[in-house]
């Protein structure tokens, strides 16, 4: 897996870990939320170790990136994976879609990542928090909820500052 430093600039001018703890931290809490709703203790452990690894990775500002052609094979296998399991009869289909959306947020997490990654990555674990309260409607679930809606407000506003800083410096920087 290639690693790649930030750049001076997302250092310095963008401050991307400042971006990044946040939006892992809002994004592993959706995946750990939706997992305990359904019991699926194989999702919840692999995604707690992908949102690690992409932790440990910008705490020491490096990207962990896999290359493109990669992430799309995974993503084939995940779509092919959750075809067969929605053909089984056995199996609940909100939480078959749910277990996707797991897997491209896993898949997702190990992409060079843009601005758009990242709203696409808020936006699929909020598919995920609305899946965990059609599953429990528990005071549990509400306080994750409500931690998670705060999460993702500070990770919506910091992408928002994020956003206008790189405008700023594409247009002024060379």
């Amino acid at each position: 897996m290639p690693v790649k430093s930030f750049s001076q600039a997302d250092i310095l001018v963008s401050d991307r870990r400042r971006l990044e703890r946040p939006m892992v931290l809002v994004v592993g809490l959706s995946i750990v939320t939706f997992t305990l709703c359904t019991d699926n203790m194989f999702y919840l452990l692999a995604a707690v170790a992908v949102c690690a690894i992409r932790l440990m990775a910008v705490s020491r500002n490096k990207e962990l990136y896999v290359r493109r052609a990669w992430i799309n094979v995974a993503v084939l296998l995940a779509t092919a994976l959750t075809a067969l399991d929605l053909f089984s009869i056995a199996n609940n289909p909100l939480a078959t879609l749910g277990n996707y959306i797991v897997l491209i947020i896993m898949c997702k997490l190990f992409e060079r990542s843009i601005n758009r990654d990242y709203v696409w990555l808020l936006v699929l674990s909020l598919l995920l928090m609305v899946a965990s309260s059609m599953f429990n409607a528990s005071l549990a679930l509400a306080l994750s909820m409500l931690v998670y809606v705060l999460g993702l407000c500070h990770t919506a506003a910091v992408l928002t500052l994020k956003t206008g800083l790189d405008n700023v410096a594409t247009s002024h920087l060379s």
